[in-house]
């Protein structure tokens, strides 16, 4: 393949052609780049040892040993995965045929998954309690309000620390009942397209706005009123000169300096096991928040910027409140069972009219799954004392939920079965500060 773009003749073909693997290249962030051409490299130096073994295109079977090797030396799969993944990168570009597409590689992988995986001890998600505790303890110093004003923007926006330690003063755009904050780039935005996220300003003490607000002031900052400017970051280096405290202008805070002098002081001064926390505790807290709140899954994935279902899913952790709330017909038709939803109904232990604690019937949660599933629908509809307009304790009717997920079926069966496309209803987003 690349044989043929580097011979071409014309002039022209030949200036895009020089392009071209740079182009190739960019097809991949460039920190993931950098770490398969590492690996890619750590295999060839392996392989250089052994005159039989061939570095691209490479056979199944030696990649399978150089593997073993890896896990050999591993004590977490992590660098068996990378290796695998550099060597598939390389011959990608290449075009030559992976030879870790044969099964001999991804059983090596499979081993290695199962033989030293360790169970993950994930941090503590953030509460408005322990929140309302560190607004209680502050001393009034610059370094405090700046601390306060970040974790309350980290909780409400679903913000990681690269997403917040990169913002600068023209990223806030102040409105009347909210904010926005502009996201540029980060690790779930592959396009580079950008994400503008909403805050609600709210009544209380953990408003972020009020708090940020708070911060700006006394670090002496101003938000720009117009597109120019403004290019200093939000969260910079605090310094003293003569007893003032200031931010030092075009500095950005680190995550190791403010892990050490905010995250750690500040859980200590409310007797916290600061070892149970880190800055992610602020986005997995938020999103729990609203979770639990009864937020939609499209909002709740859309505020958080998350790439998939499975990656929001684990950085929410249910209440202990909603997972008794919910009957076990309700549990077996969030997760598609009809089959024992229907046993269920025949053996008259469910109640289609039944509720959970944010009021959500058997119909809200079979509509607002993420997979449609119209054997379950269909088992629902069929119950005697359906109600298809009902609705949830956040104003949605099943209706609405299936158009956000874009069912059209269900929506079909819907309003077959005389669901009203005018009943009022309301979302509520600002559950997460109360």
């Amino acid at each position: 393949m690349w044989s043929e773009v580097t011979h071409v003749q014309d002039p022209s073909l030949r200036l895009l052609a020089n392009k071209l693997p740079q182009v190739v290249v960019g097809s991949r962030a460039d920190s993931t780049t950098a770490t398969y051409l590492c690996g890619f490299k750590r295999w060839g130096s392996w392989a250089s040892r052994f005159p039989e073994i061939n570095v691209s295109p490479a056979s199944p079977a030696f990649v399978s040993l150089y593997l073993l090797s890896v896990l050999q030396a591993s004590t977490s799969p992590a660098p068996v995965q990378t290796a695998l993944y550099s060597i598939r990168w390389a011959h990608d570009l290449t075009g030559f045929q992976s030879p870790t597409s044969h099964t001999l590689p991804q059983k090596v992988l499979e081993s290695a998954r199962r033989r030293l995986s360790h169970q993950k001890s994930k941090k503590s998600p953030m509460t408005t309690q322990i929140l309302l505790k560190f607004l209680q303890s502050l001393d009034g110093y610059l370094v405090d309000t700046r601390f306060m004003a970040m974790a309350l923007l980290a909780y409400a926006g679903f913000l990681k620390f690269d997403e917040l330690s990169n913002r600068r003063l023209k990223d806030v755009i102040p409105h009347s009942t909210n904010f926005e904050l502009f996201i540029e780039s980060s690790k779930t935005d592959q396009y580079r397209e950008g994400a503008v996220v909403q805050i609600v300003k709210t009544s209380t003490d953990l408003c972020p706005w009020a708090n940020l607000v708070k911060y700006l002031s006394q670090a002496k900052l101003v938000l720009p009123s117009s597109l120019n400017g403004g290019d200093d970051f939000l969260f910079g280096n605090i310094q003293t000169k003569s007893g003032t405290q200031f931010v030092r202008a075009g500095s950005k805070i680190s995550y190791t300096r403010c892990r050490e002098i905010s995250v750690s002081k500040k859980f200590a001064d409310v007797d916290l096991d600061r070892a149970s926390f880190s800055w992610h505790s602020f986005r997995s807290g938020g999103a729990s928040s609203a979770a639990n709140g009864g937020i939609s899954d499209r909002m709740l994935k859309r505020h958080g910027r998350w790439r998939s279902e499975n990656v929001k899913d684990g950085y929410v952790a249910d209440s202990l409140e909603s997972r008794l709330a919910m009957t076990a017909f309700h549990r077996a038709i969030e997760k598609g069972h009809e089959g024992i939803a229907k046993l269920l109904l025949e053996k008259k232990l469910a109640d289609v009219r039944a509720t959970d604690h944010h009021r959500r019937t058997a119909l809200h949660i079979a509509t607002s799954s993420e997979n449609q599933n119209i054997g379950v629908i269909e088992l629902v509809l069929r119950c005697q004392g359906v109600e298809v307009d009902a609705l949830d304790g956040f104003g949605n009717t099943p209706l609405k939920l299936a158009a956000e997920k874009g069912h059209c079926e269900t929506v079909e069966l819907l309003i077959a079965k005389g669901a009203d496309v005018n009943r009022a209803d309301k979302v509520i987003i600002s559950s997460m500060y109360s």
